[in-house]
């Protein structure tokens, strides 16, 4: 990846965009897997579908990281 400032024509930037998008959403689909196989797991240890208070953790965390890297939790 190029940095921002190093992109001096509209092309460049928005190549890397591009490149950051495919990146984006690779992670997403693994994030995706990982919830799949939670999943399959939570009945094995008796853990229900749902769990309130992990979803509020999950929250918080992003959130959290969001704010320390400048962007609006």
């Amino acid at each position: 990846m190029i940095d921002p400032e190093d992109c001096h024509a509209m092309t460049t930037l928005r190549a890397q965009i591009d490149d950051l998008d495919r990146a984006l959403v690779r992670q997403l689909a693994l994030r995706a897997a990982y919830i799949a196989r939670a999943a399959e797991l939570k009945p094995s240890e008796g853990l229900p579908a749902r769990i309130p208070d992990r979803v509020e953790q999950v929250v918080a965390n992003v959130r959290a990281h969001a704010g320390d890297l400048g962007l609006d939790p």
